[in-house]
């Protein structure tokens, strides 16, 4: 699960604390907090997809289960990341691929366990 973040957004700085509290309870996930501008390189086309912060990105592997963006909300956060680890998505995303989904788990700073 990866959290993209500017470091300038005040509701990615508000959010920051409600991300890493759920990274603590849910040891289960790898959960990344990932700054789109200081990985602007590794993220490459997908970074200009991003138009709203938070956004949230859950996948197992190849395999995305969710991308958009989420209400800085606890509640939110996990009715969104339950859902989206029954479904299964295939939205097309510019610059979103498999090499990337793979790489985005080392991108960024872990939260978490």
């Amino acid at each position: 699960m990866v959290c993209l973040c500017a470091q300038w957004c005040r509701a990615c700085g508000d959010y920051e604390a409600t991300f890493a509290a759920f990274a603590i309870a849910r040891p289960d996930l790898r959960c990344v907090w990932v700054d789109i501008e200081d990985e602007s390189d590794a993220l490459g086309e997908f970074a200009l997809d991003i138009q709203t912060f938070p956004s949230l990105l859950v996948a197992r592997g190849a395999t995305l289960h969710f991308y958009g963006p989420v209400l800085p909300h606890a509640p939110t956060l996990l009715r969104t990341v339950d859902a989206a680890c029954r479904a299964t998505l295939t939205p097309a995303v510019d610059g979103l691929d498999a090499a990337l989904l793979a790489r985005l788990p080392s991108l960024g700073r872990r939260i978490g366990a």
